[in-house]
């Protein structure tokens, strides 16, 4: 039995700090794509998804690979006022709002809600929209980064992880839990104390669907 308990408890260690690693990385999302920060200068999930800045001056010049398509773009600051040129000609401007970290347009309406589409094809990114990656672009260039997750997901994941090995491991002690002075033989059968158990599985399971949730969602 404590061989056991020491196995358990070490998956469920393991569990809990990567996940915690996991949701406390900050990093900007675009799209669906979470890109992790680097440093100041480079936000990046893999080579196909990856975001490096560089100062010119007053400019901010991007280089941008999002799946299948590859673009730059250059940041023009202004105060709080800022215009984003991609190379194939559009441009996005309007005003940077740092509490809510959105850029608005001059009708008061942030950006990527007039352009914020990500269009994908066969699981592979071919478009991403110019307002919603123009956001993007400003939030990295503040150093505007967050959680991917919230440290909430690990906590509740290993509550549930040490409530589903207890059911596994003392399958007739969890089921009848404070209701034993219900029956007079508090006993489980043999089919019980495997459903039991097998629900303790299941709940261990669970646990690491939530302690993972934004990698899966």
């Amino acid at each position: 039995m404590k061989k056991k308990i020491a196995l358990l408890a070490a998956v469920l260690l393991a569990l809990f700090v990567s996940a915690m690693a996991f949701n406390l990385q900050r990093g900007v999302t675009v799209g669906e794509t979470f890109l992790p920060k680097r440093s100041d200068a480079l936000y990046q999930k893999n080579a196909d998804y990856r975001v490096s800045l560089s100062h010119d001056g007053d400019k901010t010049l991007c280089d941008i690979r999002f799946g299948a398509e590859t673009l730059s773009a250059a940041l023009i600051w202004n105060g709080e006022r800022v215009r984003i040129e991609y190379d194939d000609g559009t441009v996005v401007a309007g005003v940077w709002y740092p509490a809510e970290k959105w850029v608005m347009d001059e009708e008061g309406m942030p950006v990527i809600w007039s352009d914020g589409a990500t269009v994908i094809v066969n699981g592979e990114t071919v478009s991403i929209g110019r307002g919603a990656l123009a956001n993007a672009l400003c939030r990295m260039d503040t150093n505007a980064a967050e959680p991917r997750g919230s440290a909430a997901l690990p906590l509740t994941g290993a509550l549930l992880y040490a409530l589903g090995a207890a059911a596994l491991l003392w399958p007739e002690q969890t089921f009848f839990f404070a209701n034993r002075w219900r029956y007079n033989v508090p006993e489980l059968s043999e089919e019980g104390a495997a459903a039991q158990r097998l629900g303790g599985v299941a709940m261990m399971a669970v646990s690491a669907f939530v302690m993972f949730a934004p990698l899966i969602l």
